[in-house]
């Protein structure tokens, strides 16, 4: 909501009297560069993130991508808050699909050439066992379950949100 604001605000700009035209623009560029921001993720859905962080968050669903061994990418921590700052680094879970050998993977994968920022990394099998006892899972994948959202899937035709993955 804030975000659509700040946006009319700056798209009206010639309705506001000259004399305070530069000191209002300022001010929006510093609200807006922290304020959450839509994103859209596979099949159009929706994912609020920190502003300051969308083009990169856009570059990493493109990397993400280009790898058939990642069965589902959650985000989670500031960058889904107004909290996120510049120096803020991206929280990922990385579920690895069964079978694929993780520390290859792992070691092959050039991860730095779009950031260094946290990377968990578990096999699908392994998460689905934390999302069928979330209460003996680490804070981390509290977090992730609670607070997350899945920010990629490995099929289009997957359904897309800020739900964990349904177990049983």
């Amino acid at each position: 909501m804030l975000y659509k604001s700040v946006a009319n605000i700056s798209q009206n700009i010639d309705n506001i009297p000259s004399y305070l035209k530069d000191d209002i623009m300022a001010l929006l560029q510093q609200v807006s560069r922290y304020m959450l921001r839509p994103l859209s993720v596979l099949n159009g859905k929706i994912v609020n993130v920190s502003a300051c962080k969308y083009n990169l968050l856009q570059q990493y669903l493109e990397f993400f991508r280009q790898y058939p061994a990642i069965a589902r990418v959650y985000l989670a921590g500031s960058a889904l808050t107004e909290e996120c700052r510049d120096k803020s680094d991206l929280d990922f879970l990385i579920v690895i699909k069964d079978g694929v050998d993780m520390d290859t993977f792992i070691r092959d994968t050039p991860f730095e050439e779009v950031g260094y920022d946290d990377y968990i990394f578990v096999t699908s099998n392994e998460w689905e066992q934390y999302c069928a006892s979330p209460k003996q899972s680490s804070a981390f994948y509290w977090n992730v379950l609670n607070k997350g959202c899945l920010y990629m899937r490995a099929t289009e035709e997957a359904a897309f949100g800020c739900t964990p993955p349904k177990t049983g």
